[in-house]
């Protein structure tokens, strides 16, 4: 595989009571349509993995732990419930048709 076919990504996890619990999405369109996957795409112009992982997490949940510090970046719920209803608009009017109606 030559370098430009290369990418990054990232797999959020917690443990709780024991237990490890893994966050994945699953896909609306492509080929990878109702997989779970992980947060991740290619490498971007001047970019090292590191850079990748952190651009492609941010750019696929939608900034909700976007930070300008990336050493401050964090979800705390506050930040989540101001920005949810934005995102969700923004986000959702990428899955719908003229109509109103869900693509998938």
């Amino acid at each position: 595989m030559e370098e430009q076919d290369m990418g990054a990504g990232v797999i959020p996890f917690a443990v709780s009571d024991c237990k490890v619990y893994f966050l994945f999405q699953t896909t609306f369109a492509g080929r990878k349509t109702g997989y779970l996957i992980d947060f991740g795409g290619g490498l971007g112009v001047d970019e090292d993995y590191r850079e990748t992982a952190i651009r492609e997490f941010i750019e696929e949940t939608e900034t909700m732990y976007f930070s300008d510090d990336i050493q401050q970046a964090s979800r705390s719920v506050e930040r989540v419930m101001n920005q949810t209803p934005s995102n969700f608009r923004t986000g959702i009017s990428k899955h719908l048709t003229g109509n109103g109606r869900p693509t998938w």
